[in-house]
C-alpha cells in the first residue's frame, strides 16, 4: 500500500524509525500484536497515504497487525 504513493513515509517503533515502503524494514522492527507502531508521512499525497495507511490497523483479518498509531 505505501508504495502506491509518492510521500515519504516512515514508520516508527521502539527508537527505531525505517522507510515504510520497505517491506523489509517494516518486517525488521519486529512489532507484533499489542505493539503500537507510529507512521509518518511527508509529501504531496500525506494524508491519503495515512488514511490507507490507517486502514490496515482497522482490518479484522489482519490479527496480527499492531495498531497504528498517526502523527
Amino acid at each position: 500500500t505505501a508504495n502506491e504513493y509518492t510521500s515519504q513515509i516512515n514508520v516508527e517503533f521502539k527508537n527505531f524509525k525505517i522507510n515504510g515502503k520497505s517491506i523489509m524494514g517494516v518486517l525488521s522492527l519486529g512489532a507484533k500484536k499489542g505493539d503500537t507502531i507510529y507512521v509518518t508521512a511527508n509529501g504531496l499525497d500525506e494524508v491519503e497515504a495515512i488514511e490507507a495507511l490507517a486502514k490496515l490497523g482497522d482490518e479484522p483479518y489482519k490479527e496480527s497487525a499492531p495498531p497504528i498509531s498517526i502523527r
